[in-house]
């Protein structure tokens, strides 16, 4: 594996280029799924997990449930 060392090289094209290096290592969705590790994210995950499941009972999460989805289109 050859080593390059990035100089005097504008952030940007260290991006681009690393990005394009974790493209073709990783494939697209590979690439995706290390980044998405290093996302800061924001809010209160739980907090607004709450506000929006705690509306329904579990019948109804059931119902709204992929695998009930495509039982019901077919």
């Amino acid at each position: 594996m050859e080593f390059m060392t990035t100089g005097g090289m504008p952030l940007n094209e260290v991006r681009v280029r690393g990005l394009r290096a974790l493209k073709r290592e990783l494939g697209v969705v590979g690439m995706s799924q290390f980044l998405r590790q290093y996302e800061v994210g924001h809010g209160d995950y739980s907090k607004e997990r709450h506000a929006v499941l705690d509306k329904f009972d579990i019948d109804t999460l059931f119902n709204l449930a992929p695998s009930k989805r495509k039982k019901i289109r077919n």
